[in-house]
């Protein structure tokens, strides 16, 4: 019997071990997130943009998700990257309509000391919202230079008749005129927090205002 209870003690220590090992933080959406989660918009939906000369620009929603990720930086072609802590995200995933090109709403609650938080993962550190537009990941280069939270300046613009006041206005300056597509020729963009995009002016001074969505 005494070999029996000795495995069992074993088996409990383990068990004990594997319940009581810490994991690493997770930076969830508060409460407070929920409305500038942009919740209209939904697959299938199409945002319409005028300019001043009457065109109109469609983008639609193709895909939305939102799940937990884990912030990490990749290493070298050898490895060894590392890993952190985790941080929940939404993205809305959106092409278009004219010339098929696609883009990305990404919207994080993440660390404002990313460094702070990398070098201690198991303690909770103050975060904000990061929206992005472009690759999905927080502070990437690959969001070319798009991005933006909550802590930023807002201002207030009216946009076909209806005002908006929680509007970021950032510049693109990764804007180019090779080809027509939002990212690709929209040098400034207006992002409401609670409606998301409203507006943005090309590299050719075309003025782009959301008209309406269906």
């Amino acid at each position: 019997m005494k070999p029996i209870k000795v495995t069992l003690w074993i088996v409990a220590l383990v068990c004990l071990a594997a319940s009581c090992k810490k994991e690493p933080v997770t930076y969830r959406f508060a409460e407070e997130d929920k409305i500038k989660l942009l919740p209209h918009y939904i697959k299938g939906k199409i945002f319409t943009f005028v300019n001043e000369n009457g065109k109109t620009r469609k983008f639609k929603v193709v895909e939305f998700k939102q799940y937990i990720k884990l912030d990490a930086v990749l290493g070298g072609m050898y490895g060894g990257g590392e890993e952190y802590f985790y941080f929940e995200y939404k993205r809305i995933d959106m092409i278009d309509l004219a010339s098929n090109n696609k883009f990305r709403i990404n919207i994080n609650r993440y660390p404002k000391d990313v460094e702070l938080a990398r070098n201690n993962i198991y303690k909770s550190y103050p975060s904000y919202l990061i929206i992005t537009i472009g690759s999905g990941y927080p502070l990437s280069p690959f969001n070319f230079g798009i991005y933006f939270n909550n802590e930023y300046g807002k201002s207030t613009h009216v946009i076909n008749g209806t005002v908006h006041e929680n509007v970021f206005v950032i510049e693109n300056e990764a804007a180019q005129s090779t080809e027509v597509g939002m990212l690709l020729d929209a040098k400034t963009i207006y992002y409401d927090e609670y409606q998301g995009l409203v507006g943005f002016d090309d590299i050719n001074n075309h003025q782009w205002r959301l008209k309406n969505s269906k």
